[in-house]
Formats: C-alpha cells, structure tokens, sequence
C-alpha cells in the first residue's frame, strides 16, 4: 500500500474527509518481514530479497511468537537519530557485512503495518483493528520497532507533529484514515504523505552517456523521467553530478547491461533504475515531451528500492511548478 502525496494547504480538506492518525515518515527502504515456522526473510518493494543484508533484523525476527507478515521501514539508527540514506545503502549492498559493518551502520525496523497472522489475512480489516493486533504481538524486540502513532485532533496538531518530525531527523509525516483497509500494491488517500517543501523528485533513468575528462570511459550523464497517468515515461531532464566516482563505476557495469539501443553518446536503458533528484527550479521546455525542464538537477541519491512504478508523475511536476513564485518559461 503506497501513500497519496499530500500539500500542507490541503491538510484541512483532507481531515473533513478522513478521520486519521499519524506516523512520522522515515527515510529509509520500505521492507515486508515474512515468517513462517523458524524461517526469516525480508523484502524490498521490489519482492528482492535482501535479509542477508540485515543479520541482525533477521534474528530479531526469528524471536516473534508467530507466523506472519509484517509492514514497515528498515532504518539506519545511531544514539537514537536516523542516519543518511547513503549509509543504508551501503548495508543493502553487502550482501554479508560482517560485524564491523554491522556496528558502524546499526540498523532497526520500524513497524507499522500488519498483513497476515497464523493463517489468517488481515488486510480486509479496518487500520484501527490491525494496529490492535499489531500492539498485541509485538512486544520489546531490539531491532524491531513498534512505530509510534499519534492522534490528529487538526490541522494545528498535524503542523506541529510534522515539524517535531522533522526535528527529529525524519522526513516528515504520513496521516492514515483510522478505518482503511490495506490495499495491497495501490496508491491512494487512505495513506497520506506530508514530506519537506518539494525539493526532489523520484524519476527513472531512460538513457546513458559517456562522461568527459576523470570520467571519460565511465557513463557519468543519466537523462531520466517522470511517468503520466498510462504509465508512459515523458523525460524531464539530465543531470551529472551528485554521485562518487565509485558509485558512477558501479552503475557504469549496470547500465552496459540494461542498454536497449545505442545513441551517439551512449545507451538507451530499460527503465530499472531509479534516483532522486534535486533542482533549483522547473521550467516550462519544448526539449522534453513532458513539456518541462529541471534547472540545475542533481542526483540526491540512487533508489534501488523502487522500481519505475514508484517514480513521480508529471501532475506532481505540474504542482510543484505552479507553486512557484518564479514561473520560468
């Protein structure tokens, strides 16, 4: 179940429609803990399994009492503070970190979700009702976290509660709809996200080219989309900087192996790999088939979490460019 993006002037609007608790958002990779008997394992939203890469978590998990299939967010935690994605990456790679990794860059899994227990789907059941169980089961585990909620009482407490979010060193604030069910695989306003003012954008990468100078051989220019209703991908910008020259050898082997045409300077790629974008600005384009241009991108950071049916749309770029007070053409 995926969540809505939700502005902060819409948030009165929203409650007249939906009562709601609310979560903070973290900042990390959205991860399914399946167990059944004395079997572990973790997945990403991409079904990959990646619990080699979190030995503890999945010891952890092998002390809960029962058969099931939890939902949540896989953290990297120090003295109670979430640390840089960038961090958590690097566990995702390590497919067996050894211990020194394992203290440098502790990890924890934040809970907040429940799907299945001892035979028995759950995700017809109201959220209030799956929470109930949720708190029943799973009891003081380190390295599993019940994820805190809180109650919305309006528009004032969710303001206040997304910033005491954000002091926190967390991304901002998901509001639920107290009687939702949990609808596997979609997208909706049952769950809700109030993240920081839109800065970034979640796009996939559509074609590769060949760098110049320190990184001539390496394919450092990743042009990349956003997506429209039907699922087509309308580009929207390029952007070279941001990655280490360690990363950009790393993706360099990826991209040979997903190209599906050649251009004069490099490759097209199936969409597979996915990143975050910043941008000073958006501007109006006849370049891009979207019709928009970044200004300034960078890569804030690589998403191999996500898949291209968790990228941006192009109505998110068309709010964010109205929401400018400098609408460049």
């Amino acid at each position: 179940m995926l969540a809505q993006p939700l502005q902060m002037n819409e948030i009165a609007d929203h409650l007249k429609e939906h009562e709601c608790i609310a979560e903070y958002k973290y900042d990390g990779v959205r991860v399914q803990l399946h167990k059944k008997g004395k079997d572990v394992e973790l997945f990403s939203r991409r079904l990959e399994k990646i619990g080699r890469s979190f030995p503890e978590i999945l010891q952890a998990g092998k002390r809960l009492p029962e058969e099931l299939v939890l939902d949540g967010e896989l953290l990297a935690v120090k003295d109670d503070r979430p640390l840089h994605f960038t961090l958590l990456q690097r566990r995702l790679r390590r497919k067996k970190p050894d211990e020194t990794l394992i203290q440098e860059i502790p990890v924890e899994y934040n809970v907040f979700d429940i799907l299945y227990l001892n035979g028995k789907e759950l995700t017809s059941l109201q959220y209030l009702e799956r929470r109930k169980i949720l708190e029943s089961i799973l009891k003081e585990n380190v390295g599993i976290r019940l994820a805190p909620i809180f109650e919305v009482e309006g528009e004032e407490k969710v303001r206040a509660l997304f910033e005491e979010s954000i002091g926190l060193g967390y991304e901002g604030l998901m509001l639920k709809d107290v009687a939702g069910p949990y609808q596997l695989g979609s997208r909706g306003y049952l769950w809700v996200k109030l993240k920081r003012p839109l800065t970034t954008l979640t796009v996939v990468v559509t074609a590769v080219e060949w760098g110049h100078g320190k990184r001539s051989g390496l394919l450092s220019d990743y042009t990349f989309a956003v997506r429209d209703e039907e699922g087509r991908l309308l580009n929207i910008g390029k952007a070279y900087s941001g990655l280490t020259d360690e990363e950009i050898k790393y993706y360099t082997n990826l991209f040979k192996n997903l190209a599906v045409g050649e251009l004069p300077t490099g490759y097209r790629v199936r969409p597979e790999i996915v990143l975050e974008v910043a941008f000073n600005s958006i501007q109006k384009s006849t370049r891009h088939e979207s019709g928009f241009a970044l200004r300034f991108p960078r890569i804030e950071r690589m998403r191999p979490d996500l898949s291209v049916n968790d990228i941006d749309t192009i109505d998110i770029v068309k709010k964010i460019y109205e929401s400018q007070e400098v609408k460049p053409e």
